[in-house]
């Protein structure tokens, strides 16, 4: 009996684990509204201005529409790109 309830605090603190890594690395994602944009701004703009302010005024609609693509199609474009580093970060941090 208590090995079946460990069991489960070992389920419960892996998806805890996944869920903080998989909201860290969303908010590194480097679009207007997220704190990647701050981050990567300056290097962005050093590289291409013209990007840099596209993304600036353009972000919070881009961040939007692939969100909903990942709500209403199968296909997830943010998992495409987010689900390498959630597996590093989860190797790395959890060993997992």
């Amino acid at each position: 009996m208590l090995i079946v309830h460990f069991n489960r605090l070992i389920i419960v603190l892996e998806y805890f684990t996944w869920i903080n890594i998989a909201l860290a690395v969303f908010n590194m994602l480097p679009i207007a509204p997220l704190d990647g944009s701050q981050i990567f701004g300056n290097i962005i703009s050093k590289n291409n201005p013209e990007l840099a302010w596209k993304l600036q005024m353009y972000g919070p609609k881009i961040l939007m529409l692939a969100i909903l693509i990942g709500v209403l199609t199968p296909f997830s474009l943010l998992g495409t790109i987010m689900n390498p580093f959630i597996k590093f970060f989860m190797y790395l941090f959890a060993g997992i």
